[in-house]
């Protein structure tokens, strides 16, 4: 996941952009896409906000195993030592035994 610009580089950009000058005059006098300058005004115009949006989603809410999740955690509850932190070099041994020798 990319990172999101600093908010003095933002509303520098905004300010640019609010002085009557293009989104992409503003990406290249500041040294970023011209999307990115798009996006910037198209955020403040829609949410009135320059703000970085939230990253990623929401925890348990998509993803291949949302509709799954009650079984699997009903698995782990009923096996925890099946997986976790003290499982993770199972079948691994040869490897940390060939390192440390």
């Amino acid at each position: 996941m990319s990172k999101f610009y600093s908010m003095d580089l933002r509303e520098r950009i905004f300010s640019h952009i609010s002085a009557g000058h293009s989104c992409r005059a503003a990406a290249r006098v500041f040294g970023v896409s011209a999307s990115t300058a798009i996006r910037l005004a198209a955020d403040h115009r829609d949410r009135g906000a320059i703000t970085p949006k939230r990253q990623g989603r929401a925890s348990g809410s998509a993803g291949k195993l949302a509709p799954h999740k009650a079984f699997l955690v009903e698995i782990v509850r009923a096996e925890p030592d099946r997986g976790g932190p003290g499982n993770l070099n199972r079948g691994y041994e040869w490897m940390i035994r060939a390192r440390s020798a």
